[in-house]
């Protein structure tokens, strides 16, 4: 299984105040409306961790340059720079490219599964990213195909919101070979 594979958790963490504390509201005719909170609501949690979302993503010699040199790799570092050089290679936190991605499959869906859900309201609570093997690099001009997949491990009730633990896990397509695997959390 995977999870004795790595140990990865991606929090998420709503935060609606109408929800735990009530609103105050000036409407025309009145100076003063507190408005109550919505009533508490219930979630299926082993239904919510069945869960998951894959998606397929490449990249190329020419990805891992520019993400290389956004991130600040100067031009005189070969290894980083120059596809030729015999150390070529990306950095570790390219693996976050694709989380971003997948990770926004789940936000776009977590109000199927989360009553009250605010899109707009949700903090990133915490990530880690857990390299198992160096990325493959492309071959001349071809590409690496890759599968993220995430799916939802928890949700803890916070005095605000909840967190939503999920575990993303990306592989080379071809090989199946676990490349890096991340955790993150949001509060809603």
């Amino acid at each position: 299984m995977i999870e004795d594979i790595v140990s990865h958790h991606l929090c998420i963490y709503s935060h609606n105040k109408a929800h735990h504390k009530p609103e105050t509201r000036f409407p025309k005719n009145r100076q003063n409306t507190t408005m109550p909170p919505p009533p508490l609501t219930t979630i299926d949690l082993p239904a919510i961790k069945t869960r998951s979302w894959t998606l397929k993503t490449t990249y190329t010699i020419s990805d891992i340059i520019s993400y290389n040199l956004a991130l600040g790799a100067p031009g005189s570092s070969l290894p980083l720079v120059y596809e030729a050089h015999p150390n070529f290679h990306a950095l570790p936190t390219y693996g976050a490219v694709p989380c971003i991605a997948i990770m926004g499959l789940v936000h776009a869906s977590m109000h199927d599964f989360l009553p009250n859900f605010k899109g707009h309201a949700h903090v990133h609570g915490e990530h880690y990213l857990r390299l198992r093997t160096a990325y493959p690099v492309p071959e001349g001009n071809g590409q690496v195909e890759l599968e993220t997949t995430a799916r939802v491990v928890d949700i803890v009730a916070r005095l605000t919101g909840v967190l939503v633990c999920v575990d993303i896990v990306t592989r080379e397509e071809g090989s199946r070979d676990v490349i890096y695997a991340r955790t993150s959390g949001r509060v809603s």
